[in-house]
């Protein structure tokens, strides 16, 4: 089952630039258009006026040898006179709308983009009410507490998960990148892996009841999904946010970040050791306790890392705005959702707040524990926490970000 789970992604299609002069052409044509009719039906309000004021005037000067008395029948004159003037205009505007293409347009006139992203939102918002009242495919429990871990890659959730496992239950379980480790393998699992007919997010909900079902004395079951574009792409994984929300904490969402620069050199160091040692020979993600040789392995491998620093500050910009999308997507959805920093959780003064207020808000974890707590919990530390020892073009990189709203990441 775990095979079929990790199911590989195809790069985001923009807009071609013929698509968008065409577009261009076509909102100008109407533009003309637009100022043509509006001409016409200028000219036909104009002749409807001078007519009506030439009959009324002609009338006028027949009945000024009228009495006081006739008043009344000039008045209801004029009051018809007005309403055809008015119906005239309604009925020349009216077809001017009807006429104008610009304000019709077919769907088809406007960039492709446009066209599916609004159609995916619709197709979502019209689910909500109507799967409301749709019952869910396994009895989901309360414990072991289903929860979801959100975070972008290298960012330390699986020692997060580590820790959170054994302190909260008799079962340590491990966590799974269910919904795929990497952009192309993420696409492929909501387009293929998720079953067509599941368009009420039962994907999400189906794997936490299996891991419940299989580890009855965990305190926690959980998967990692990474917020890759199709997080904000594909139909079903919108559909499981939409689950989210209407849950309503019945799943705990733990968003957890770290400091985007170690975020990027973490990366680094795992494609180098990838690139240099093959599959076999790279290094592990992460050490547990007492294994010195992982751990020799990983603090060698993270001594003078050169950083690519030509697109740098647009990496980071990426990252940062990616995780802004993602926090704003889980607003928009109303999906309850906690905030934790990894810096906070693993801080060198040995605060234990960050993991107080993450038990908390999951219901489970011991009532009173210390930092050694958690440091023997959890996986070794594998980063050396200086950035002068681990970039070897440390100058470099800190002449690039002085300045910028990345400063503050240099440690």
């Amino acid at each position: 089952m775990r095979a079929l789970l990790r199911p590989s992604m195809n790069p985001l299609h923009e807009n071609s630039p013929t698509a968008n002069s065409e577009h261009e052409a076509s909102m100008s044509q109407h533009a003309m258009h637009h100022d043509e009719v509006n001409y016409t039906i200028n000219n036909d309000r104009c002749t409807a006026v001078v007519l009506l004021l030439y009959l009324f005037t002609r009338d006028d000067q027949k009945d000024r040898s009228m009495t006081k008395s006739n008043r009344p029948i000039q008045l209801v004159r004029l009051f018809h006179g007005i309403n055809v003037i008015a119906l005239i205009t309604t009925i020349g505007f009216t077809g001017w709308i009807q006429n104008n293409s610009f304000l019709h347009r077919s769907p088809s006139t406007f960039p492709r983009s446009h066209r599916e992203n609004t159609r995916k939102v619709s197709r979502i918002e019209a689910n909500r009410s109507a799967s409301s009242s749709v019952p869910l495919p396994c009895n989901l429990l309360d414990h072991p507490v289903p929860m979801i871990l959100m975070s972008l890659g290298r960012s330390g959730t699986s020692s997060m998960y580590q820790v959170i496992s054994s302190l909260s239950g008799k079962e340590t379980t491990r966590i799974f990148e269910y919904t795929g480790g990497s952009t192309e393998k993420s696409r492929i699992f909501f387009q293929k892996i998720v079953p067509k007919e599941d368009v009420n997010g039962e994907w999400l909900i189906k794997f936490l009841c299996l891991e419940q079902m299989e580890h009855p004395d965990a305190g926690v079951v959980a998967f990692k999904w990474k917020p890759y574009e199709t997080l904000f792409e594909e139909d079903k994984a919108l559909q499981g946010l939409e689950l989210l929300g209407r849950l309503n904490r019945k799943i705990k969402v733990v968003r957890s970040k770290r400091n985007l620069l170690d975020v990027m050199i973490s990366r680094r160091k795992h494609k180098i050791s990838l690139k240099r040692h093959g599959i076999e020979g790279k290094i592990s993600s992460h050490c547990q306790k007492g294994d010195n040789q992982c751990l020799n392995a990983q603090l060698k491998a993270g001594i003078g890392i050169e950083l690519p620093t030509k697109s740098l500050l647009t990496e980071l910009r990426h990252l940062h705005d990616m995780e802004r999308r993602t926090d704003n997507l889980l607003a928009r959805y109303n999906v309850p959702t906690i905030h934790v920093s990894f810096e906070k959780l693993f801080s060198a003064d040995e605060d234990t707040t960050e993991w107080r207020r993450m038990f908390d808000y999951l219901g489970v974890g011991p009532d009173n524990f210390s930092y050694w707590d958690i440091e023997h919990a959890g996986h070794a530390a594998t980063s050396v926490p200086l950035h002068n020892v681990t970039l070897s073009n440390y100058e470099d990189v800190r002449k690039i970000l002085i300045g910028t709203e990345f400063e503050v990441l240099l440690h």
